[in-house]
């Protein structure tokens, strides 16, 4: 005959073991789609590949990537904006559309507002003239957002219809092999409707 103290423990054993099998289930029907999300949401893309940004071909530009830079697709859209990241660094790319001819002064500063809007840490430096390979010209400068550093860049298109903003931002122990490679990456902003 069996006491009741054997029964009781055999009991809260099933229970046990029932509840793990239960918190397991659980886990892995919450937890699986979390990791698969973060891993179907990662595109690594091709070095020396191009990316298109912009609504059609003569409003649009286009950048170049090298090894190892990836694309987080859900947060990015080829008519309006990509987010990158390669080793420490993070870059935003963003098509804008303007309304009437600005002095880059002005592009300058709507950039200020614009990464204000994002977080209210963002600032920006005092710019300074960039040149890409086809002759055109932006601005850049310092960037800080949230304890970050990096480098903010306004490029206008050539009609003066639109610009192509980029920010990069370096995360905590990124090399300067990493900055480095951002700017190789903001440097070689194109416009197909500028013939060389």
């Amino acid at each position: 005959m069996r006491s009741a103290g054997s029964i009781s423990v055999k009991s809260s054993w099933r229970l046990g073991g029932m509840l793990a099998i239960v918190v397991i289930m659980v886990v892995l029907t919450a937890g699986w789609p979390l990791v698969n999300a973060s891993i179907s949401d990662r595109q690594r893309l091709a070095a020396g590949g191009t990316l298109a940004i912009g609504p059609s071909r003569k409003d649009s530009a286009r950048i170049t990537v090298g090894d190892s830079w990836s694309l987080r697709k859900s947060q990015s859209d080829p008519q309006q904006d990509y987010e990158l990241y390669y080793g420490g660094v993070d870059l935003s790319v963003r098509y804008v559309t303007l309304i009437g001819r600005l002095r880059p002064g002005k592009l300058w500063s709507g950039l200020g507002h614009i990464v204000r809007i994002s977080s209210s840490s963002a600032r920006l430096g005092v710019p300074s003239p960039i040149e890409n390979s086809q002759g055109l010209r932006g601005i850049t400068g310092t960037f800080t957002r949230s304890g970050r550093a990096g480098l903010a860049t306004v490029f206008p298109g050539p009609g003066g219809t639109f610009a192509i903003e980029m920010t990069t931002l370096a995360r905590p122990g990124a090399r300067a092999a990493d900055r480095a490679a951002a700017q190789l990456v903001v440097r070689s902003i194109m416009f197909p409707e500028v013939k060389r």
